[in-house]
């Protein structure tokens, strides 16, 4: 083992520590939420779970898809295993995920594809089109409801926003909106960062903060601080290991110092615990509650318009979860996409879920191919974050906008030679676009 990779496995056991440490002293004192049941033989099962991910995540390799597997691996799986062995959770719902998730992870470490198009210089035009786009949609936005409130700047307020219903957008404006923020704000703002144009990372960061007050989503006002952090720091040679080891020290020092600062105590709140063991114990509640009802298929992702799939739960299964494990209906507990496979059609669901996931990565890694190494992270991590509370085919239209992102043929910075070494060791896939 390296001395870089020995560095950050030490840094992930620690992580995990602090976990462990945090969901023990603090998180499952809630425990109309939380349940603490410490189970040793799960606890140790669930280490050595960790170790044989971290040990097929290929550290080295110089790809895109590589960082976010391990983002994941830190994002998810160790909140999902402190769980499971802390909460004395399903053991044969976590050892399936285990090994879906290492499965994924061997496919994008041994098997690499090339998507060549013969189409150069259409980013540009793709530049073009995705701004006026953005424009339009904030100006529709704007002629249906006018100015936006102040409600949002206030995060305490921001719930209440949401469920006023104050805010109205026809359900083409609604498509358009989710095609903007998981795809053309990404793009937009990272290719601006990538060639240091200010005023146009001034002006899209100013779009996104515009949507967010009408809608008081915070993930759209998250995505800012994550894109623009990503994309600046990506260009650094050793932004892989530098970005974990803080990432990791980071969430140990929050948990170390929780009670010495209101201010940390809020940021815990908000990511260690809403992001991280929010999401994770429903997970498990999720696959509970879809073990023993029906399963929920495709229904409530497919356009109804396009085809009709009959609900089972029409009224909401985050809803549904909140009364049923947590006595609170008015809860909306949603969760990602790795219990999303389960919950739509079983076991053999989630290894499609999760060989999907495999497959987006490789395409991440062709966005990177043809532009640069800090412009696929840049571009990607915000819909990779959003996984963890929410589900795969939420990003379908991003899926569906590779191709003419591919079309996105212009260096944007210099790559350190990833891409040269990314064309040389791939499987070439020839696509003609005529």
């Amino acid at each position: 083992m390296s001395h870089k990779k020995s560095v950050l496995f030490f840094s992930f056991v620690l992580y995990k520590l602090a976990l462990d440490f945090a969901y023990w002293k603090i998180t499952s004192v809630d425990t109309a939420i939380y349940n603490f049941d410490f189970n040793s033989f799960k606890y140790m099962n669930g280490w050595v779970c960790c170790i044989f991910v971290f040990l097929c995540i290929p550290h080295k390799k110089d790809y895109a898809s590589t960082y976010f597997l391990y983002f994941k691996f830190l994002l998810e799986i160790i909140p999902i295993t402190v769980i499971y062995g802390m909460a004395n959770e399903n053991h044969f719902f976590y050892n399936i995920l285990i090994v879906s998730f290492s499965a994924a992870a061997i496919i994008v470490n041994h098997k690499k594809f090339v998507i060549q198009v013969t189409k150069r210089n259409a980013d540009k035009l793709i530049i073009l089109i995705c701004s006026i786009v953005v424009v339009s949609l904030c100006i529709n936005i704007y002629m249906m409801n006018g100015l936006p409130t102040t409600m949002a700047l206030n995060f305490d307020h921001v719930y209440e926003l949401r469920g006023s219903g104050i805010f109205k957008i026809s359900k083409y404006a609604l498509y358009i909106l989710r095609y903007a923020i998981f795809v053309m704000i990404p793009f937009l703002l990272t290719n601006a960062l990538c060639k240091k144009k200010y005023i146009s990372i001034a002006f899209y960061s100013f779009l996104t903060i515009y949507v967010y007050l009408y809608t008081g989503m915070k993930s759209y006002i998250f995505m800012l601080p994550l894109i623009i952090a990503a994309t600046i720091w990506s260009a650094r040679k050793a932004f892989y290991y530098e970005s974990f080891l803080s990432f990791s020290l980071g969430a140990a020092l929050i948990v170390l110092l929780y009670n010495c600062n209101g201010l940390i105590n809020k940021i815990y709140s908000f990511f260690i615990r809403r992001v991280m063991f929010v999401s994770a114990n429903n997970k498990f509640k999720y696959f509970d509650f879809f073990s023993k009802n029906p399963k929920m298929g495709m229904a409530g992702e497919l356009p109804r318009w396009m085809i009709q799939i009959k609900n089972p739960y029409p009224e909401g299964i985050g809803y549904i979860i909140s009364e049923v494990y947590y006595n609170r209906p008015e809860m909306n507990s949603n969760t990602g996409f790795m219990v999303e496979g389960y919950m739509r059609f079983g076991i053999l669901g989630m290894i499609v879920v999760f060989f999907t996931f495999a497959i987006l990565l490789l395409l991440i890694d062709n966005l990177q191919l043809k532009s640069s190494y800090q412009a696929a992270i840049g571009i990607s991590i915000f819909n990779i974050f959003i996984l963890s509370d929410g589900y795969l085919l939420t990003v379908v239209p991003w899926l569906l906008f590779i191709p003419v992102l591919l079309l996105y043929s212009e260096r944007t910075v210099s790559d350190r030679g990833y891409s040269r070494r990314l064309a040389f060791r791939a499987f070439n896939l020839k696509v003609k676009l005529r």
